[in-house]
């Protein structure tokens, strides 16, 4: 019985954290992490990143 909760707060706590962890895309051109505060700034998220060219945000408010 005991391991069932355990797998079941184990689950609860790992859709939080990836509902947490959406991430938001812009269509902008970056070469750097630089580049995409001021977007990622505008949508209230936390941390930016320039990945494959694109801007990727992430620990946004909702």
């Amino acid at each position: 019985m005991n391991s069932k909760l355990i797998f079941l707060m184990m689950m609860m706590i790992t859709a939080v954290i990836l509902t947490f962890e959406i991430e938001t895309t812009s269509a902008e051109n970056c070469r750097w992490d630089l580049q995409c505060e001021e977007f990622c700034r505008n949508r209230l998220c936390n941390f930016s990143k320039c990945r494959n060219g694109k801007c990727f945000c992430y620990q946004c408010e909702k």
